[in-house]
């Protein structure tokens, strides 16, 4: 009999106020998150994919419910990581932390149509190390340079100066590692996430 009333509390009482807590207390921590999410770009879908992975990594790390808890944490952790760095596009725009350039606008005088109400955007070059960034990924910079199935960015143009070669080989530098990171998250999530769960 004892079991039965049991069995009964758990099912009709501590169960459903369980889940109606868990619920609500899901509500509150998405809220944010819903709160800020569009639907016409991909930043907000990895917004809701990151805040999801990081909520399951904390949770099976706690738990620990398996042998794997803490690796699968880990990967879930490096997802998140790799979904940062293609939504900032981080790998495309990193060799600009080796530029030093001024930006300045230049009025586009009377014989010229208006372009931004009368003016336009020019850049000065002040410094450069693309060597340094070149070093940074040495293979990649020599696959760059030797394969032209590479080159989206041309850079076998004569008329290019010896610095606009360099920016160029370091946007297809950028470009390419960009890819190397996405096509890594999405293999890490193809190889894992079913047995995530499990």
């Amino acid at each position: 009999m004892k079991e039965k009333i049991s069995d009964f509390i758990w099912e009709y009482f501590r169960n459903p106020v369980r889940n109606f807590s868990t619920s609500v207390g899901n509500l509150i921590k998405w809220f944010p998150v819903i709160w800020k999410d569009r639907d016409w770009d991909d930043h907000y879908i990895f917004e809701v994919f990151k805040f999801k992975l990081e909520k399951q990594a904390k949770y099976i790390k706690e738990k620990g419910f398996h042998t794997n808890s803490d690796l699968d944490a880990k990967r879930m952790m490096l997802c998140v990581k790799l979904m940062e760095k293609v939504q900032e596009e981080f790998y495309t725009m990193e060799y600009m932390d080796y530029e030093d350039k001024d930006f300045f606008f230049v009025p586009t005088g009377d014989d010229i149509e208006d372009v931004l109400g009368g003016y336009y955007m020019e850049t000065r070059l002040k410094k450069e190390n693309l060597n340094d960034f070149f070093k940074k990924y040495p293979l990649v910079y020599k696959k760059i340079v030797t394969d032209k199935k590479y080159h989206i960015f041309k850079i076998d143009n004569e008329d290019l100066t010896s610095y606009e070669v360099k920016s160029r080989i370091a946007l297809n530098i950028g470009r390419y590692n960009h890819e190397r990171a996405r096509k890594l998250l999405f293999k890490t999530l193809s190889e894992n996430i079913e047995r995530w769960w499990n």
